[in-house]
């Protein structure tokens, strides 16, 4: 501590461990302030009471709070079970197909002790909508907070959260995914309600929002802002939206609240970076038709119709329904901004050909630094009413994506792709030409 520049000190907690870093900080008063920073920049907030109170602790730190620049808020709750189901998950997870020893079957009964009361806590903190009471009081005591990330996405829990639970033995099993239609007022909905709302009272405005995973009925239109406040200043935006599933008896209000995430977004006068994704990026054709058939499409124009966000750099849509001229109008408003494109499972509403004007388009009139195609692409047949699939994998959307940052250099060595374009003789007909010829 004597020898080294402060300067190298603080490079080092920057790579070292939070518990290292903990101890680091204890050793002398030097020390303490200069591991500040790194230990709580990101702070990272699950959904029990000790999270939430070290989240308060440190917004009431003199010092600490100075430093927070962003949070990560992982929201999973733990289910609701009986001590039978509940071994049998750790079981399944501990021991698969072994047996119980005697040391096994005490270890099971206490980490039901250690389950319930966190259970009990957390149902008691839902009914009393604790999360928000917590962020409302946190929130606007950081200064420089910038970023808020949500996450209540599919899959097992973080390593973080898992470490936090540990003594429970269960957490992976007995973790209710936060993307459950029917479930959405207790998981990703709720929380990202809750956050936005007390976003809006942050001493500085909101740059960046990360949600993964919501469900559409967070846009639900309603007669007051909520939440749109938030959005005004937000400079990247990065929203995963569970598909509506079977709403087509219902898609006027399904239509409605794509608007009303159009009408969030375009809010957001500065925005630079934006990324949407309405539905899972892996899929196959036959998936790709069952879902025009089960879900009310994403329409593009529905959320973008007449906006130039002057500062958007940068665009990434992944299962997005378009028009031949409503991306074309789009793409020719940004053409001096836009420098990114990453595009995953698009529809054309309209011939499957007209992609290839819009390759073109791009090419000729847009100076791209990257370009990025993928999945599987659709449209509809120019001679029938049958759909037509392009297959954007492998090689086909790589060779298309280069050719276009290639620009106008090159437009006249590379023609646009006409190979791909393949006629579907059944709805459900998973037939996809690879393109090779492409």
């Amino acid at each position: 501590m004597q020898v080294l520049p402060v300067e190298i000190l603080q490079i080092i907690c920057d790579v070292m461990p939070l518990p290292s870093l903990g101890n680091f900080r204890r050793t002398c008063r030097a020390a303490g302030a200069i591991g500040e920073k790194p230990l709580v920049e990101s702070l990272h907030v699950m959904f029990s009471y000790k999270s939430f109170q070290n989240l308060l602790n440190i917004s009431h730190h003199a010092s600490l709070r100075r430093y927070v620049t962003s949070i990560f808020y992982e929201v999973r709750f733990l289910e609701e079970v009986e001590f039978s189901e509940f071994k049998s998950n750790v079981l399944e997870i501990e021991e698969p197909g072994g047996r119980l020893t005697e040391g096994d079957q005490e270890a099971i009964a206490n980490a039901w002790k250690a389950y319930k009361p966190a259970l009990d806590t957390q149902m008691h903190m839902k009914r009393t909508n604790y999360d928000f009471a917590v962020l409302a009081q946190a929130l606007p005591r950081f200064p420089i907070l910038k970023k808020i990330e949500m996450s209540s996405e599919y899959g097992c829990p973080s390593e973080t959260m898992t470490k936090a639970f540990e003594t429970t033995m269960a957490i992976p099993g007995l973790m209710m995914d936060g993307g459950e239609i029917s479930d959405d007022e207790e998981t990703g909905t709720r929380s990202l309600g809750s956050l936005l709302l007390a976003a809006a009272n942050m001493p500085a405005p909101l740059e960046t929002l990360s949600a993964h995973r919501i469900h559409w009925s967070f846009f639900n239109p309603s007669p007051i802002d909520l939440h749109f406040g938030a959005f005004i200043y937000l400079r990247h935006v990065d929203l995963v939206l569970e598909p509506d599933y079977d709403d087509w008896s219902e898609q006027d209000a399904v239509k409605a609240r794509h608007m009303e995430l159009g009408k969030a977004l375009r809010s957001a006068k500065g925005l630079e970076t934006l990324r949407l994704t309405f539905d899972d990026a892996d899929t196959v054709p036959k998936a790709v038709l069952l879902q025009r058939q089960m879900n009310v499409p994403v329409v593009w124009e529905r959320i973008a119709e007449g906006m130039t966000w002057p500062c958007l750099h940068t665009l990434e849509l992944t299962v997005a329904t378009t028009s031949e001229a409503g991306i074309s109008d789009f793409l020719k408003r940004h053409s001096k901004t836009l420098k990114v494109i990453k595009w995953h499972n698009m529809w054309l509403a309209g011939s499957a050909l007209g992609w290839n004007r819009i390759f073109r388009r791009m090419k000729k009139h847009m100076k791209l630094t990257a370009v990025e195609f993928g999945g599987i692409w659709g449209g509809d047949s120019s001679s029938s009413a049958e759909p037509k699939l392009l297959k954007m994998e492998d090689e086909v959307g790589s060779r298309v994506a280069a050719s276009i940052v290639r620009g106008r250099k090159s437009r006249n060595k590379f023609r646009a792709v006409e190979g791909p374009v393949v006629r579907v003789d059944s709805p459900l007909q998973p037939v996809v030409d690879d393109a090779a010829a492409a």
